[in-house]
């Protein structure tokens, strides 16, 4: 809509002021029908796969709950990515393949910071946040790990081979045996019933 030739109608000023509030109309219907689909359907089927296959939570949320909440996006980046390929040569290949990287470490940096900002904002001031310092440490060691590891690639080596993505493979899955591993320590669940 922002893109539309409004101009000759409504001035680059009355453009911006027709925009504003019908994007953020249009936003929070999205982020409302999101939330209450989530709230509905996503949240109950993983608590039922979690209890049936009897998985712990974190394990259950680095892997059932990464996977429906990063399916789309990844799918998104991929046609995206590949979207005219037969006709373009490798360097413009590699181009999208960036960007579409770049769209994805955007979207993990918005969740990871404005989401988390509003729900902490949401939140009541009587109630308080409580997390485990070593699993803080480690998720957060992980993602600036991986955005290093990004960062590195779109700087120095400018393009995605099968090396790279079997790094990004190699870089999950060292991060989900640790979860595994951390989940079964006794400790956790002496830390669990004090809680």
């Amino acid at each position: 809509m922002y893109y539309c030739h409004f101009e000759s109608w409504f001035g680059t000023t009355g453009k911006l002021i027709l925009f504003v509030p019908i994007g953020s109309m249009i936003m929070y219907i999205l982020m409302y029908t999101l939330a209450s689909t989530a709230d509905f359907y996503l949240s109950p089927s993983l608590e039922h796969m979690t209890v049936t296959f009897k998985l712990s939570e974190s394990l259950a949320g680095v892997t059932l709950l990464a996977f429906g909440n990063g399916a789309p996006d990844i799918f998104a980046a991929i046609s995206a990515a590949s979207a005219g390929s037969d006709n373009d040569n490798a360097s413009q290949q590699t181009e999208n393949a960036l960007q579409a990287i770049s769209q994805l470490v955007g979207g993990a940096v918005f969740i990871s910071s404005i989401v988390m900002l509003l729900t902490t904002l949401a939140s009541k001031p009587s109630k308080t946040i409580q997390m485990t310092p070593l699993y803080f440490s480690r998720d957060l060691f992980f993602y600036a790990f991986s955005n290093l590891y990004i960062l590195g690639i779109m700087l120095v080596v400018k393009e995605i081979n099968i090396y790279i993505s079997l790094g990004f493979f190699l870089i999950y899955f060292i991060y989900v045996v640790l979860v595994v591993v951390q989940s079964k320590r006794p400790e956790d669940e002496k830390e669990k019933k004090t809680n």
